[in-house]
């Protein structure tokens, strides 16, 4: 009989008692939800997947949100829980194993992005051999709310609950503590209310393991969903359904997490300002109640204007990232349905430097139909508008997206279940057809256009000045623009995270 199968309350283990005996005994969760390393390095891997580090230091890190709801909901039904951030802590399978052992958790629920979904497999797959049926191992997240048909390959997961499973979670849990059998697969309905869930609690956050080079921040949502129909985004996938927080709940979150989590703030909403009313009261109720902050998010061109930015300004804004994704107007528009046009790129860009506000584009390199000039375009567009920095990576193929059903119709590949041998470590990362490579393109090219994109931009000497600049007062940001430039010059990208 599976694991999936054999009702918990006959799982052979003192520990399996009821969950008022276990809320007594300090370190003993019924649930433990990990955030798992994009790969474990102790077992014997092809891939060479890498962590979110830049020579050593660690960039763009920042505690689970996601896994924060979560938790604060079961505590809200009465169940203890716990968080293992083993990306952020750097953690060696067996040092997560380890953790599992000390916490003796009931339930394991493992949340796992694309990138992840090979950690994530390790994960599940040791958790099995050596606890074999004493704990139920849950997965969630993006890559299988993308591709349930992942559960239909893989028997290490117990049971997978699909999308934002806040309100349906707690329940699951309560019939697998009283004995239920899971079922494999649990669907979620996204929650219309979002003021209705409990706000994140980070008290058990360890702001050290996120933020030992950088200075500290917090991230808030303000919103879920986006109604764009991107092309390479499987955001759809899960819900494309726009839901908003109220100003006042957003505003006292903010106030919470300034008393420990420092004056920088990132809003992680998909696009920020999607309703300008929305935005605007937040913006007025952070003046109104004179927070001390500095904040960035992402946002798209088309949204900008005068009035907008002022607003943004005076409320701490310091940077603002746009989804451009493409040099060539036509491709960005007619193939990638992002409708932002050039003049909106070029009036947002030119508004952020008027209002003294940092400007940053996302560029992505392979798409149906692109040319050589136009892939020209996009390495130069940064350049040419003289804004602040630049990322740029291969177009990215996700379970979910439209590029992903592209795929499949034109070429015959069904990348889902190429991702699933990933997971297994039966393929290397780069055996994967992961990128969309063009007509009379190879990966090759895509991967010198994206040098050349990089090398152009940030070794212009005004570009070069402007760091050093911003570097003389912190030790700790020169270190950090060394070893990126360092990367930059020798590899043509900012980080060894995904060749």
């Amino acid at each position: 009989m599976l694991a999936a199968d054999m009702p918990l309350k006959n799982m052979d283990r003192q520990t399996a008692a009821s969950s008022s005996q276990r809320t007594h005994v300090k370190n003993m969760p019924d649930v433990l939800l990990i955030n798992p390393l994009s790969i474990f390095r102790n077992v014997s891997e092809k891939s060479n997947l890498r962590n979110y580090k830049v020579s050593g230091v660690k960039t763009g890190v920042w505690p689970p949100l996601g896994l924060m709801y979560i938790a604060a909901e079961l505590r809200k039904s009465g169940i203890s829980v716990g968080i293992l951030d083993a990306f952020a802590k750097e953690y060696s399978l067996d040092q997560t194993l380890e953790a599992i052992r000390r916490e003796e958790p009931r339930i394991i629920g493992i949340s796992a992005a694309t990138p992840q979904i090979r950690g994530a497999y390790q994960l599940a797959s040791e958790i099995k051999r050596q606890f074999g049926r004493n704990i139920l191992v849950c997965l969630g997240g993006p890559h299988v709310s993308s591709d349930p048909q992942f559960m239909d390959r893989v028997d290490c997961f117990d049971f997978a609950v699909l999308g934002e499973s806040e309100l349906e979670f707690p329940g699951i849990v309560k019939d697998l503590l009283n004995g239920g059998v899971p079922e494999r697969i649990y669907r979620s309905d996204p929650p219309v209310d979002l003021d209705a869930l409990s706000v994140p609690d980070r008290s058990e956050f360890d702001i050290n393991d996120y933020f030992k080079t950088e200075q500290p921040c917090f991230t808030v949502i303000t919103s879920r969903g986006c109604p764009y129909k991107c092309i390479f985004c499987s955001r759809a996938a899960i819900t494309d359904k726009v839901r908003y927080r109220s100003p006042e709940s957003v505003l006292d979150e903010i106030g919470r997490c300034l008393e420990r989590w420092g004056r920088t703030l990132v809003f992680l909403d998909d696009t920020f300002g999607m309703s300008r009313l929305h935005a605007t009261r937040i913006l007025e109720g952070i003046i109104d109640r004179a927070y001390d902050l500095r904040w960035t998010c992402n946002t798209r061109a088309h949204l900008i204007d005068r009035d907008f930015i002022d607003l943004m300004k005076r409320s701490g804004c310091y940077m603002l990232l746009f989804g451009v994704e493409s040099g060539s107007e036509h491709l960005r528009n007619q193939i990638l349905k992002k409708h932002v046009s050039d003049e909106a790129i070029r009036n947002a860009v030119s508004l952020c430097k008027e209002f003294g506000i940092l400007s940053g584009l996302y560029f992505m390199l392979g798409f149906p139909g692109e040319t050589r000039k136009e892939m020209e375009k996009t390495v130069n567009m940064g350049k040419d508008l003289g804004v602040d920095l630049i990322t740029v990576h291969p177009t990215a193929i996700y379970p979910g997206s439209q590029l992903q059903k592209t795929l499949q119709e034109e070429r015959g590949i069904d990348i889902n279940a190429y991702w699933t041998e990933y997971a297994k470590g039966t393929l290397s990362f780069e055996e994967i057809p992961s990128v969309y490579i063009p007509e009379e393109m190879d990966l090759r090219y895509i991967q010198e256009a994206r040098k050349r994109a990089y090398r152009k931009f940030y070794f212009r000497p005004s570009v070069i000045w402007a760091h050093l600049k911003n570097d003389m007062a912190s030790l700790k940001d020169l270190k950090r623009d060394a070893v990126i430039a360092v990367n930059l010059f020798r590899h043509g990208k900012t980080s060894k995270d995904l060749k």
